[in-house]
């Protein structure tokens, strides 16, 4: 599909070099737009510089609703994907990306649809490039030739980066910047804008090389997996937009696989089975990777009981680990309670004890002694007051689920734009800036089951800090995504519930208070 415009003025070529072998000129009149289409992509080329203007994944919308496009608006200054880059020679580089490409007009071939491009200034210069697409899928296929050239090979560009994906309410998630990304014998390094400067070589061949976002990537990966990538980086003043560019130079065939897509764990392992590419690396899950992808086969399990809501697989999954670590939760909260009762028992002869040396000469001896007087009167009771701290390994054996899900819900691309009851996005905080229900409902959640276990601080410092945890947890997940905010808050809910049973148990084997006030009155 050909869509014509207006004339565009063509830098003229420097004079021939006589030792180099001369190409017909190849060279089109005017600038023209062509289409590329499958099930899954829309692709927009210009012939001028034979680049791409729009790529667009027609499964996956953006926050306006349209099929989400991937590629930044270009400029002089910014450029297209598929440039070329002779780093260190900017006209050079400016008089191949204002070259009229001769393009085919979209061709059907066995696997997909194609167009070629090709330009010969006459002088020695000659660029074939072409672009496959697949009628299904997300690996395209380039070949770039650049032949009898009077200097260096240009290298073939993606930039400047990708469009970043903001989410539904504009917010933005809990997301990365875009980065280059290379890869080496299945270790991948990533580089910010921040970290890089003008063009530069990486130091040596790589599998690939291409440009990630949170959710999606685009990858060139060459035929014969020792490709040499140059890239830059730049930041920019509009806001948080930071910009990266990456280019390919083939060191002799020069053709690569082209993947423009979601970063899904399972697609990515599909296509890493079909083409050996390694992709599933560009899922970054950290140090938790193990407890990340047992936690999202679970919640794929989960996910196909419940008619398709990721909400409720949330929640129902929620539900499961709590039965899981019920056991160790058990004893630790019968055991904290415990301690809490002798402490409160004590609570007089130590309060005796401190009023005791309060009357004496503050000195460092008089401290000891009194710190020595207590651990006796622990003793003599046979009360352990450091086993208050295991009501805290519940908490800290759950820790790490934590963090999986945090990494899970902030990374699983199944989650984007997602929602579930008022919550229109479940892998971004929620709409409201001012006033988020789900967070002020799981701090509010912790401060009562701080009050239903009863744990009471007799020291300020530690009651404060007690006090203030919930608020401190309220912040931290202020800009949390829903969805993680969501299990923290059933998890509380689930843990108000067996602390009420605990208590009603606890009452039950004691059921007489005054017994244990009367106790205390004989201290």
């Amino acid at each position: 599909m050909r869509e014509p415009v207006a004339d565009l003025e063509v830098a003229p070529a420097p004079p021939p070099d006589s030792s180099t072998p001369i190409f017909p000129s190849t060279q089109a009149d005017t600038e023209q737009i062509l289409i590329l289409e499958s099930r899954t992509a829309r692709v927009k080329i210009t012939n001028v510089g034979a680049r791409i203007l729009s790529w667009r994944l027609l499964d996956y919308l953006g926050p306006e609703g349209h099929p989400l496009e991937l590629v930044v608006p270009g400029d002089e200054e910014r450029g297209l994907p598929f440039e070329l880059v002779v780093p260190g020679d900017e006209a050079r580089t400016k008089r191949l990306n204002e070259a009229l490409y001769v393009c085919t007009d979209p061709e059907t071939i066995s696997d997909g649809k194609r167009i070629r491009c090709s330009w010969s200034d006459g002088r020695g210069e000659k660029i074939d490039k072409t672009l496959t697409l697949p009628d299904e899928g997300y690996v395209a296929r380039i070949e770039y030739r650049a032949s009898d050239q009077r200097g260096p090979v240009p290298y073939l560009a993606w930039a400047p980066g990708l469009i970043r994906d903001e989410g539904s309410s504009g917010l933005g998630r809990m997301s990365q910047d875009v980065r280059v990304a290379v890869a080496r014998s299945g270790s991948v390094e990533r580089i910010t804008a921040g970290d890089a400067g003008d063009w530069q070589d990486a130091d040596r061949p790589a599998d690939w090389g291409g440009i990630e976002g949170h959710y999606f990537a685009a990858v060139i990966a060459p035929y014969d997996r020792s490709g040499h990538f140059t890239f830059y980086g730049r930041e920019r003043e509009e806001g948080r937009a930071q910009e990266v560019g990456i280019a390919w130079k083939p060191d002799g065939d020069g053709t690569a696989y082209l993947f423009v897509g979601p970063k899904s764990y399972d697609l990515l392992g599909r296509i890493d089975q079909d083409y050996g590419l390694g992709l599933q690396s560009l899922i970054d899950y950290g140090y938790f990777e193990v407890i990340v992808l047992a936690l999202f086969w679970a919640l794929k399990k989960v996910y196909g009981w419940t008619n398709d809501s990721y909400g409720l697989a949330i929640i129902i999954l929620t539900v499961i680990i709590k039965l899981v670590f019920y056991p160790i939760t058990q004893r630790s909260m019968v055991s904290m309670r415990k301690v809490q009762k002798q402490m409160k028992r004590l609570q007089p002869k130590i309060q005796h004890i401190k009023d005791r040396f309060a009357r004496k000469e503050k000195k460092i001896q008089n401290r000891t002694e009194m710190q020595q007087e207590i651990m006796a009167l622990y003793r003599k009771e046979n009360v352990n007051p450091m086993a208050s701290m295991k009501g805290c390994m519940p908490l800290l054996l759950q820790m790490p689920i934590l963090f999986g899900f945090y990494r899970l819900l902030s990374l699983a691309i199944e989650l984007r734009l997602t929602p579930f009851l008022y919550l229109v996005d479940l892998s971004a905080p929620e709409q409201s800036v001012l006033f988020r229900t789900l967070p002020l409902m799981m701090g509010a959640s912790m401060w009562f089951q701080q009050r239903l276990s009863g744990t009471v601080s007799p020291d300020p410092t530690q009651r404060w800090m007690m006090s203030a945890m919930p608020v401190v947890m309220t912040v931290m997940f202020w800009n949390f995504p829903s969805g993680l905010v969501l299990y923290w808050l059933v998890n509380n809910i689930l843990s108000i519930g067996q602390q009420y049973l605990i208590n009603r148990q606890a009452d039950a084997t004691d059921p007489s208070p005054a017994r244990g006030r009367a106790a205390v009155k004989r201290v």
